[in-house]
């Protein structure tokens, strides 16, 4: 069975050697690279089966090597850096990173995480309630195309970021039902415990806010307390 192939991407080269020796002690191939474009050209090239992305993403460098990951691939990005601010952990994960930890973190939790992340990575065909559900998802005039990544309203695009879509997703997968906050992190995020509920908060409003500007106002409502839902908008 071949080993799992992650690309490590960090500007600081004792860090690259160091993380792809554990790595390599651990039984995970790895790539490496120190700065986007080398990281943008390995990711095309050697096909990883995830991403530790030691680049800020508040730069223009983490942020063109996560964008490309995430336009061009279901590919698992775990976010490493100085990300105190609660806002750059948040954009972080709505641009669609799947995890993050900061520095300093302990060797173990990363290899932890980037077990847990191929796991679910190597389980998504089979157990992922969306990889079972429809290609189209409608609910009212609204319609999500899972194969093709995008949503109309009443026939015009609505652009949502990664986050944004596959909460919408998980939501128009389940219309009708109360979605609890927890469900959502760890349907979405796979995590249990908190960048928190603030992440959910943000991330819905956000896209409440776009389904709003598209003329959906009524679709995703808010359960005080408990949650989100999606329900039939009114003739």
């Amino acid at each position: 069975m071949p080993r799992p192939r992650v690309l490590v991407v960090d500007p600081d080269p004792q860090s690259c050697d160091l993380l792809a020796f554990s790595l390599g002690r651990a039984g995970v191939s790895t790539l490496t690279a120190c700065d986007a474009v080398a990281g943008i050209d390995l990711f095309k090239s050697g096909h990883p089966d995830l991403v530790v992305l030691g680049l800020d993403i508040g730069t223009p460098a983490g942020l063109e090597v996560l964008q490309t990951v995430c336009r061009h691939s279901q590919t698992q990005v775990i976010v490493l850096g100085n990300l105190r601010r609660e806002e750059d952990v948040i954009r972080g994960l709505d641009l669609g990173a799947d995890d993050y930890l900061i520095k300093p973190f302990s060797f173990p939790e990363l290899l932890a995480r980037i077990r847990a992340r191929l796991r679910r990575a190597a389980m998504q065909p089979t157990t992922d309630p969306l990889s079972i559900s429809p290609a189209l998802l409608q609910a009212g005039d609204l319609t999500l195309d899972s194969m093709r990544s995008w949503v109309t309203y009443a026939g015009r695009p609505v652009r949502l970021t990664p986050t944004e879509f596959r909460v919408l997703e998980y939501l128009l997968a389940h219309a009708g039902t109360v979605v609890s906050t927890r469900t959502l992190m760890e349907s979405v995020w796979s995590r249990k415990q908190a960048v928190g509920s603030d992440v959910v908060r943000v991330t819905m409003h956000r896209l409440q806010h776009k389904l709003n500007q598209a003329g959906a106002r009524t679709l995703v409502g808010a359960v005080h307390g408990v949650g989100f839902v999606v329900r039939a908008e009114p003739d």
